[in-house]
């Protein structure tokens, strides 16, 4: 091994640092750990197997017999091997129980019919509902996140042969990259970033390769890599994050590489200027100081977000201290800088920008698996460190610890989500890592024990979402006051909501309600306006919003709030009346008439829909037409006034 035996000692007594970090913590889950808690909820019986599994990993790896191993397979396509291997263990291990993120939503969307998919992930939207008539929602995203992680694999193993020459250190480097934490979307997790995180990996490899390699040697790998850039765009807009790397990679040997950052930053700065003018966009990111929407302190420099963002980079890349502890490796003395650093450390610097910047909504613990992009580019940059780009058959002890980490990391989760009791058990510490946050989330318990039959238990955890969220409990207040007419009292009630937890979004939307009510829609637009920056896809809000606006006649405003619950619920028969109303209100008859059908032909239309379409064809001198609506109205119902105005009519109408 090259280096002191100082820093090689301390390598080695963080690795058993972290094996008994894995163990105890896992034993004792406490605090805002998640990064360090994968073994939590395995028997005692089963994290002794693994912490001795981790013992044997360091003694094979420090005795040299994977390097000697690797060595002796000469050019034999074993890395081939891993990566089938892995495409093997995401088909037959993939994840059960989607507790984590948006899983359950996800599945719901895309069980509607027709399928509705996040707008945030445009390629998983055109596949996903393709992959839908595999069995339904469940298996469509399934096989996307194991073709996903079949695509990743193949590609490290293609981009690792032409960073890492030699068989030894680059099956070490391919173990340890594919098995680090972010590889958890590929296991059939039920979420859209499959796609992107198989995107990023492959762009950081084949970057990093093209970036060692001379001008003119390197033009196919720099189009791999933007092919895989615009694949991880195209699969959600963080994406983006790939872009400053990208442009490097193509102008770091221009004089237009310093005018393009210039001009990128100018960029950012003005579309951050007009972004940040709306709230839905200000709402997006962590808030650099406490304001009005700030919940429980969690600012930018808070100790909740930085222990949040040193847990996800230990989740994502366990083997971070081993290796960057040890050092070594890089270019041989006297020929300069690494290249791949540079790329890697540009890639890393802006794609964990993201995980820094931007709120996680379900709180960081859960938010992990949106926020597996930024793994990839952080764990090829401290591998590349320790392998380096010149020939040698032996790498050392530490990637291959590091790979031993990963496995011991990676596959823990993965059980864990297909165990039911421990994944629920893992979201029940996930929600209180994040109070507030983990509202919503306390359903998914609730539920669970009543599938299970157990109701005395989802009683239990009923009463205690009650107790542990108190707006939640005025929002309901406040329902029935306004259902029992007591406007006051139902208004003081969402005031209280907000002030408790003023991310909240269904104080700001009844209240809007009631506010629309009272005819006075510029203080419902300004609720609305919250109510929809913190859920942009709420139909009740999108609704209210509609409502709002056309009643101040904000009406292309209204026309896009409209637009979304026809995406979102096109057989929904409020979605056409919506539209109906405010073709009306724009004095656009025909498509008023238009709107009005379409509402009117679905077949769960209500009486007074219904008689408003028979009542305008009736008018325009289209009888016969308007007889069926009348029809329909008559056998739903009718008081006995409108009854005789329909048999006047409609003669020899029945119900």
């Amino acid at each position: 091994m090259n280096g002191s035996r100082v820093p090689s000692a301390l390598a080695h007594a963080v690795y058993f640092g972290m094996l008994a970090a894995l163990f105890f913590v896992g034993g004792h889950p406490v605090g805002r750990v998640f990064g360090l808690d994968a073994w939590a909820g395995l028997s005692i019986g089963v994290r002794v197997v693994l912490a001795i599994a981790g013992i044997v990993a360091w003694a094979l790896a420090v005795s040299g017999i994977p390097d000697r191993l690797a060595t002796s397979m000469g050019r034999a396509p074993r890395d081939l091997a891993l990566a089938a291997a892995f495409l093997v263990a995401t088909a037959l291990a993939s994840v059960k129980f989607p507790t984590l993120g948006d899983g359950y939503q996800s599945l719901a969307l895309l069980g509607a019919d027709p399928p509705v998919v996040k707008g945030t992930a445009p390629l998983p939207a055109l596949l996903l509902p393709a992959l839908r008539g595999l069995g339904g929602p469940a298996p469509a995203y399934r096989v996307l996140a194991i073709v996903s992680g079949a695509g990743a694999a193949f590609a490290v193993v293609l981009g690792a042969r032409r960073l890492v020459s030699e068989p030894g250190p680059r099956l070490a480097f391919t173990a340890a990259f594919l098995l680090s934490g972010a590889s958890l979307v590929f296991f059939g997790y039920v979420e859209n970033y499959g796609p992107l995180v198989a995107a990023v990996m492959a762009f950081t490899v084949f970057g990093a390769a093209a970036a060692r390699l001379p001008a003119g040697a390197d033009r196919g790998l720099r189009l791999a890599a933007s092919g895989a850039a615009l694949l991880a765009i195209a699969s959600h807009a963080f994406g983006i994050a790939v872009l400053p790397a990208l442009a490097w990679l193509w102008l770091r040997r221009t004089r237009a590489l310093v005018p393009a950052i210039g001009a990128f930053v100018v960029l950012l700065g003005v579309g951050a200027w007009f972004l940040l003018a709306e709230l839905r966009w200000r709402l997006l990111f962590v808030p650099w100081t406490a304001g009005r929407f700030t919940l429980e302190g969690y600012t930018l420099l808070s100790p909740a977000h930085v222990f949040d963002l040193a847990n996800l980079v230990l989740l994502l890349v366990p083997f971070l201290l081993v290796v960057a502890v040890r050092g070594g490796g890089g270019r041989p003395a006297g020929e300069g800088r690494d290249a791949a650093l540079v790329f890697l450390g540009v890639l890393a610097a802006s794609t964990f920008g993201v995980a820094v910047l931007v709120d996680p909504k379900l709180g960081m613990a859960r938010d992990q698996d949106l926020f597996s992009f930024v793994g990839p580019p952080v764990a090829a940059l401290v591998l590349i460190r320790r392998v380096g780009p010149a020939p040698t058959s032996r790498v050392g002890p530490f990637v291959w610890l590091a790979a031993a980490l990963a496995a011991l990391t990676l596959f823990p989760r993965v059980a864990t989500l297909r165990n039911e009791e421990r994944a629920y058990a893992q979201l029940a510490r996930y929600l209180d890592l994040d109070h507030v946050r983990g509202r919503n989330g306390r359903k998914l318990l609730v539920e669970r024990w009543e599938r299970v039959g157990r109701t005395d238990l989802a009683d239990e955890e009923a009463l205690r979402w009650s107790q542990d969220y108190p707006e939640r409990n005025l929002v309901l207040n406040g329902r029935e006051f306004d259902a029992r007419g007591e406007t006051d009292a139902a208004i003081e009630a969402y005031l209280e909501a907000i002030r408790r937890n003023p991310q909240y979004f269904d104080p700001y939307n009844n209240l809007a309600t009631i506010r629309i009510e009272q005819r006075r829609p510029e203080e419902a637009y300004e609720l609305l306006e919250v109510a929809h920056a913190l859920a942009p896809d709420e139909i009740s809000v999108l609704t209210n919003l509609g409502v709002a606006c056309v009643q101040t006649k904000r009406f292309d405003e209204a026309e896009r709030a409209f637009t979304r619950v026809r995406d979102l619920r096109p057989d929904q028969w409020e979605s056409a009346r919506n539209l109906a109303r405010l073709a009306e209100a724009r004095g656009d008859r025909a498509a008023y008439r238009e709107w009005l059908r379409r509402a009117a032909d679905a077949a769960d239309a209500p009486v007074n829909l219904l008689l408003e379409y028979a009542a305008l064809l009736h008018q325009s001198g289209a009888a016969d037409l308007a007889r069926p609506y009348a029809e329909r109205a008559y056998r739903l119902g009718v008081d006995e006034d409108t009854a005789e105005a329909l048999r006047v009519a409609f003669p020899g109408i029945e119900r």
